[in-house]
């Protein structure tokens, strides 16, 4: 497989954001002063837009999601306070403000690419439909307009599998077969027309380490196998995923890398 790129940032990737219709990936990054900083690739570039873009002091913000070319962020009264106090839309090209809504929980996108959200009242909620590129409320109601369907996207995300499920054990048993290795807990598993994609977990010294392996889906033979994250403390979820033909994942939690699949 063939590295496409690998960005290395100071602090802590929390989260990783595919913009659904903009080759873009934004991520959420953390600091021990928890300071929080966002940062944008352009994937088909393989460059780096901006990076350590810090929203407003008066905020306290993480992303939610990401759709032409704007990222939506959930802002909060301060970082130990969980209650949300409004969402804010940034333009991901030009790092402006589109717009702020406040007193406001985002939800979901719409398959018509609106904003979903809803503001808790002190006895009933009420729900809202935005628009995505204005922050105008469109739709108000007393009853929920959200639906399950969400907008389309070229990400393919990875299935998870605890030890419970039926599946975890016809991979783990893929997996003692193929590399001699008994995973641990949780796994991660996607497929490509070329490709099959596996997050596992092992113990080692009393410890949970994170391994993302890449199979070629006819011969069964190991084309990647990286050790991404040691120490870990629990299981994680989205470890990896597939966006515009290229593996995403972070290593050790600071370093974002991409291989063509």
């Amino acid at each position: 497989m063939l590295p496409a790129f690998s960005f290395s940032f100071d602090g802590l990737i929390w989260r990783v954001i595919p913009d659904l219709h903009k080759p873009y990936l934004i991520l959420e990054i953390r600091h021990s002063s928890h300071k929080v900083v966002f940062a944008t690739v352009d994937i088909h570039e393989k460059s780096l837009i901006w990076a350590n873009w810090s929203p407003s002091e008066r905020w306290w913000s993480s992303g939610v999601a990401a759709d032409r070319g704007i990222l939506f962020l959930q802002i909060f009264p301060d970082g130990q306070n969980p209650d949300p106090r409004g969402i804010v839309a940034l333009n991901i090209e030009t790092q402006q403000i589109c717009w702020e809504q406040t007193g406001l929980q985002f939800m979901q996108l719409a398959l018509d690419g609106s904003v979903l959200a809803r503001r808790i009242k002190e006895v009933l909620p009420e729900y809202f439909t935005l628009d995505a590129l204005s922050g105008e409320i469109i739709r108000q109601s007393d009853e929920p307009l959200f639906t399950v369907s969400v907008p389309g996207s070229s990400a393919i995300f990875p299935v998870h599998y605890t030890l419970e499920d039926d599946y975890f054990q016809i991979i783990a048993e893929f997996l003692s077969k193929t590399l001699k290795i008994l995973p641990k807990n949780a796994l991660e598993y996607a497929e490509t027309k070329h490709s099959i994609i596996i997050s596992y977990y092992i113990y080692a010294e009393d410890q949970i380490e994170n391994y993302l392996v890449v199979f070629d889906i006819h011969s069964r033979v190991p084309l990647l196998h990286e050790k991404i994250a040691t120490q870990r403390t629990g299981i994680g979820k989205g470890t990896f995923f597939i966006f515009e033909q290229l593996l995403i994942f972070v290593k050790e939690q600071t370093l974002l890398l991409g291989y063509e699949i």
